[in-house]
């Protein structure tokens, strides 16, 4: 199925759009458990998916949550 131009080029938006949204996302958990770590409250990750887990990973987040 071939797309029309537009449509192209609202996809990349999209795709760049959602990942910028992620990494900002991510970015706020890394430092909302960096904060719930200084104030000493030690976190459990739960009922985490392994493609949410090899993310972590992936971006060092795994340094602020411990071993997964």
């Amino acid at each position: 199925e071939k797309k029309e131009e537009g449509e192209e080029e609202f996809s990349a938006k999209f795709e760049t759009s959602d990942r910028l949204l992620l990494s900002v996302a991510l970015g706020v958990l890394v430092g909302f458990s960096n904060r719930l770590r200084a104030l000493g409250i030690e976190l459990e990750s739960v009922n985490v998916s392994d493609r949410l887990k090899q993310i972590f990973r992936l971006v060092s987040l795994d340094r602020a949550f411990g071993p997964l």
